[in-house]
């Protein structure tokens, strides 16, 4: 039998699983992700800049590999001891236990990880927990929807700073 691998991540691992059980591994990636560690997008170095001057809050984190990429970019630029520093003053929100877990990784402390892993679900925490004059942090996976940085400005957060380490392709 055949099986199709449409993973981009761990896609070697499937196929060595596929093989184990005699099939045959087929590898398709449907998605990849480009990021330029060594030529950080804009974004990315406002969002390091702003944690780094005490200028946040709440971070959200939504992914991990984001975060992988992160790190490493604060690190090139000899900031991340700051980064980490500077992180572990805020409220932390993670979009499920593999964020959590790679800042876990940092010695960074999760506040809180939404029981429903979408946007949404972290929008109803945040907003739960008050977003009223509140400069919130977020490090997206690929690109991000307008949805929740405005519904976070209609609930009352001052300032919304959005970055991506990553684009899909």
């Amino acid at each position: 039998m055949t099986i199709a691998i449409t993973a981009s991540r761990r896609a070697s691992e499937l196929a060595h699983i596929v093989k184990s059980f005699g099939g045959r591994p087929y590898l398709a990636p449907t998605i990849g992700i480009e990021a330029d560690l060594k030529k950080p997008k804009e974004d990315v170095l406002k969002f390091i800049d702003k944690a780094i001057a005490g200028e946040v809050d709440y971070a959200v984190f939504m992914t991990a590999p984001g975060i992988f990429s992160l790190f490493t970019i604060a690190k090139r630029l000899g900031l991340e001891e700051k980064l980490i520093h500077s992180l572990s003053k805020v409220a932390i929100f993670a979009r499920s236990l593999k964020p959590a877990s790679a800042l876990k990784k940092h010695g960074i402390q999760v506040s809180m990880i939404p029981e429903e892993n979408t946007a949404k679900g972290i929008c109803r925490v945040l907003i739960t927990r008050g977003v009223v004059g509140k400069r919130i942090a977020i490090l997206w996976h690929g690109d991000y929807p307008q949805q929740l940085r405005e519904e976070l400005y209609k609930a009352g957060a001052n300032s919304v700073i959005e970055a991506s380490t990553y684009r899909y392709s």
